[in-house]
């Protein structure tokens, strides 16, 4: 019997960067010249949530669209890949998972009408220009 397939995990968008090399000095550790740490969308965008916004785990989770235990598990799972990539002077790539795309747009639910979100500000407090409509998180 196969595993369950995972759902897919909602993240902000793309990093900026798509991977770290360390400075100085290579240490390996037993592994190959080009080995490199691998560390998934989702869990770039854990770490995003929970240490650069400093958001709680419940919160986190709910923006990645997974349970609370889930999201603690992708954190978890990230942090050590970092540590260990520090500890071991080896290179980071930030790529691959089953990730949606969240675009950061409210839309009319009345109309159909999209603007851009505004942070800070829940799309439910804009009112659509064209219908008077309060808006939606797309």
């Amino acid at each position: 019997m196969s595993p369950r397939p995972h759902r897919a995990r909602y993240v902000a968008a793309n990093p900026g960067i798509s991977g770290m090399r360390p400075l100085g000095g290579r240490r390996t550790h037993g592994r190959g010249h080009n080995a490199a740490i691998v560390l998934m969308l989702e869990e770039y965008e854990a770490l995003r949530l929970c240490d650069y916004e400093g958001l709680n785990h419940e919160s986190a989770a709910a923006r990645m669209q997974v349970s609370r235990p889930t999201f603690t598990r992708i954190c978890t799972s990230a942090r050590f890949k970092m540590a260990q990539a520090l500890v071991e002077g080896l290179p980071v790539d930030i790529t691959g998972g089953n990730v949606v795309m969240r675009s950061d747009q409210c839309v009319c639910p009345g109309c159909g009408a999209v603007m851009p979100h505004r942070p800070g500000v829940p799309c439910s407090q804009q009112v659509c220009a064209h219908c008077g409509a309060r808006m939606t998180r797309e």
